[in-house]
């Protein structure tokens, strides 16, 4: 009997921890006013994903590619990388942005809700988030500083830095 209760005991402690894991750690009291505009959300994070992954595509490949082609030089590397990422960009925000068209195109403004809020109080897209938006602006300064196209340098900076985010958020984020 005394196994039972034990077992009993155990079972209910373990299940409470699993929802405590579960359930987000910093919700808002007011769960209808906690967005405002959820469709927004909902494109600026794809999009923000997009702009991510398709500069650290071309930051992963460019630079072997060109060397094997011929390009010595590490300022050409650089540029040419740099410009591949400015490239991938604009087709991944795009190409983000359409697909989050398709996806929530028959859901409903509930469902929107749901994606949105889950994405607002994600710790993970939270951090990477904080940490993008870091990024791109240093990247952008540092590109405008070291370019004497101080316009180019920047765009081309802003470019490099969603792509180097990424790597950024994996050294940074917390392991909880």
């Amino acid at each position: 009997r005394l196994d039972w209760q034990v077992d009993w005991l155990v079972r209910g402690i373990m299940s409470e921890e699993k929802e405590d894991k579960k359930k987000p750690k910093f919700t808002p009291d007011d769960v209808e006013d906690s967005i405002e505009h959820p469709y927004f959300e909902l494109y600026r994070h794809t999009i923000l994903r997009g702009a991510n992954a398709g500069s650290l595509l071309p930051i992963l490949f460019a630079p072997p590619i060109l060397f094997l082609r011929g390009a010595r030089q590490p300022r050409e590397i650089l540029y040419n990388t740099a410009r591949a990422s400015m490239y991938g960009v604009v087709i991944g925000s795009a190409l983000s942005a359409l697909g989050t068209y398709m996806i929530i195109r028959n859901q409903t403004d509930d469902q929107v809700f749901d994606r949105s809020y889950r994405l607002r109080y994600n710790k993970g897209q939270v951090h990477l988030d904080k940490v993008t938006y870091g990024v791109v602006g240093t990247g952008a300064l540092a590109g405008a500083i070291a370019s004497p196209f101080k316009g180019t340098g920047a765009i081309l900076g802003a470019s490099l830095g969603f792509g180097l985010s990424v790597f950024m958020h994996m050294v940074t984020k917390s392991k909880d």
